[in-house]
């Protein structure tokens, strides 16, 4: 029998960790119905309060949180996964974003077309030698091949990759570049 809850521990506020929940599986769940994600958070919220009858108060409910919803996320999509291969795909699992996730991609978008665009021309202003390898990496082109298609290799390209970040960043924090887009936008 579990023990009786000590009533000096705070009680949680079971909104804020429902909303909480509902967001970690929206980003690994992306794409998936809302129905199927409403019951995913409610897979994670009874294995929470199983979690809680057994156990009792956790040190860390953010951490059992993130635990129980990556888990639950990892074992619907294997699940789904397992989904024979000559079995038609259901027009109504894959789904549209909607307005607010629209919205929400397209900021997303913005700010990393806008933050791409900042690295090549800092380094274009800063340090040359890092113009070749952050357009690289705004248009998706791997080192490696990178690496193939020039004289050096892929560790020399990394190893240069990563004083370029480390200038980068000490720009960043030193408040020298509009991090979050023009006008100073978050």
């Amino acid at each position: 029998m579990v023990a009786p809850r000590d009533p000096s521990e705070p009680a949680f506020d079971w909104q804020d960790l429902r909303a909480s929940i509902h967001r970690r599986l929206r980003f690994h769940l992306r794409g998936w119905p809302a129905a199927e994600i409403e019951d995913a958070v409610q897979d994670v919220l009874f294995k929470l309060l199983r979690f809680l009858e057994r156990s009792g108060s956790p040190d860390n409910l953010d951490g059992l949180v993130t635990v129980i919803a990556r888990r639950t996320a990892v074992e619907r999509i294997r699940v789904r996964s397992r989904r024979p291969a000559h079995e038609q795909v259901d027009d109504h699992s894959v789904v549209a974003p909607d307005d607010t996730e629209r919205h929400e991609l397209a900021e997303l978008e913005e700010q990393t077309t806008w933050r791409a665009f900042l690295v090549i021309e800092f380094f274009r202003e800063h340090h040359a030698p890092c113009v070749e390898l952050a357009d690289a990496r705004s248009r998706g082109i791997d080192f490696k091949a990178l690496a193939a298609q020039t004289d050096q290799s892929h560790l020399a390209l990394l190893q240069r990759w990563s004083r370029c970040m480390k200038r980068l960043r000490t720009a960043i924090e030193a408040g020298k570049l509009p991090w979050d887009g023009p006008g100073g936008r978050t």
